[in-house]
């Protein structure tokens, strides 16, 4: 019937945002538009620029580099720049870098048979055929490095020397946008190719995506656009069809799905109420807990896609799709620790909630351990047992010691650091079989 073929869409306008919706941006705002800036004054003032987009895996720099090229598109000044993507796993070396970026630039026919004396020449050749007779027509180059840091492991670093150094020159007007997971990437380059970097860093911090937040970009992706929402992008076709954005040929154009008012308004109003649903908020924070980043939650609404058949979403699946990706043997493990192992988490547990995962050594544990035990009225554990167990939690990997931690440190003084969450550990304090009430207490509530 009709309501079927409504939601056999719904799922393949869903799967699709989720796959290939590139260029939405949830947060990050002033970093992006540091970046659209960057462009800006390089297409309109010819002002070349340097930059290096600087966070961990997943915190989300292709996304907004996309967003920032997307809006250059929708600003129509495409024709003003050329995007040159280079990616440090593929480009391994100058050569190979050059010959992508003539590819690119589409002066192949030019280049060819071409000879030139240095790499400095060969590039300055490239950005020169970009020229048209005046001046001010020449095209714009951005050129993006992804694992930027990986260019820096290249014979003298000729690539990043190079582009560097036409940022400083009066050629053709370039940005250099650098994307790295190594925040000490500037270390990395040699002094003569530091000398001509601009030393401009921009922080991606992946961490603030709060837990509400990121409810909200849940609710975002298993929405339906109404009639003014969905706004056309550029067509793929276009974008295929364009050599200046090649590698965002594919983006998400939510004016290729038509739904009907009445689906949009029920599916919509479905989705508000499943999001206010307890247990599917508890659900979500659980994956919080586990991973800050939005690629859990977005692995997790693909699969619930793909499981919808001829009903609605329900908050029991979205809970059991959840729970089995939390399912982990660590929990499984800990279960089978002695009451006294559960005893040190617990007491590891505490210290790291009061002193926001504070590094601990033995000594710490033990004596908010003999509290407990004092406070419980409970016979002490002999010193040297409870050492013992210490050491099954580190060889156990629950606990590990800090880097560049000194041998000759006496062990009970060492410092280590918790290597599980803590929500493991409440978990597997709530599954343990026959655990004494009072230590059952004393986890859900610190005694000092």
């Amino acid at each position: 019937n009709d309501e079927l073929e409504e939601l056999n869409l719904t799922k393949r306008f869903i799967k699709d945002r989720l796959q290939n919706d590139k260029a939405t941006l949830f947060n990050h705002s002033e970093q992006r538009q540091s970046i659209y800036e960057l462009l800006e004054k390089t297409i309109t003032f010819r002002e070349s620029n340097i930059a290096l987009l600087i966070g961990v895996r997943g915190s989300g720099k292709t996304t907004l580099l996309s967003s920032v090229l997307q809006s250059v598109i929708n600003d129509s000044v495409l024709s003003d720049i050329v995007i040159v993507r280079l990616h440090g796993l593929v480009d391994t070396s100058d050569a190979i870098a050059l010959a992508s970026i003539t590819k690119q630039l589409q002066l192949e026919e030019t280049v060819n048979k071409r000879i030139f004396g240095s790499f400095a020449e060969h590039l300055a050749f490239l950005l020169t055929c970009l020229k048209s007779g005046r001046e001010h027509n020449s095209k714009s180059v951005c050129f993006i490095l992804e694992d930027f840091h990986l260019f820096c492991d290249h014979t003298n670093q000729t690539l990043l020397y190079n582009l560097f150094d036409s940022a400083q020159s009066d050629q053709t007007p370039i940005c250099v946008i650098g994307l790295t997971s190594r925040f000490d990437a500037v270390e990395l380059l040699e002094k003569r190719v530091k000398s001509r970097f601009s030393h401009r860093q921009i922080l991606l911090n992946p961490k603030s995506i709060s837990s509400a937040e990121r409810l909200d970009i849940i609710k975002t992706w298993l929405s339906l656009p109404t009639p003014r929402g969905a706004k056309s992008k550029k067509s793929s076709k276009e974008m295929a069809n364009s050599n200046t954005l090649p590698w965002m040929r594919r983006l998400f154009d939510p004016s290729n799905y038509k739904f009907t008012s009445q689906w949009v308004t029920k599916w919509n109003s479905h989705v508000v109420e499943l999001m206010k649903n307890d247990s599917v908020i508890e659900s979500f924070q659980l994956l919080h807990d586990y991973d800050e980043t939005i690629d859990v939650p977005k692995k997790i609404l693909f699969q619930l896609m793909n499981g919808l058949d001829d009903k609605l979403l329900s908050a029991s699946e979205i809970r059991k799709l959840c729970q089995s990706y939390n399912s982990d043997d660590c929990v499984k493990q800990m279960i089978d620790l002695s009451v006294l192992e559960i005893c040190l988490l617990i007491a590891i547990k505490h210290h790291s909630e009061i002193y926001d995962n504070d590094p601990f050594n033995f000594e710490i544990i033990l004596t908010r351990l003999n509290k407990f035990i004092k406070a419980s009225r409970k016979n002490p554990y002999d010193r040297s047992y409870v050492l013992a167990a210490f050491e099954k939690l580190q060889k156990d990997t629950f606990i590990c010691l800090m880097k560049g931690t000194s041998s000759k440190v006496q062990k009970e003084f060492q410092m280590n650091k918790l290597n599980v969450m803590i929500n493991q550990i409440n978990k597997a304090v709530s599954k343990y079989p026959n655990l004494p009430t009072e230590i059952r207490q004393w986890a859900q509530r610190s005694l000092i």
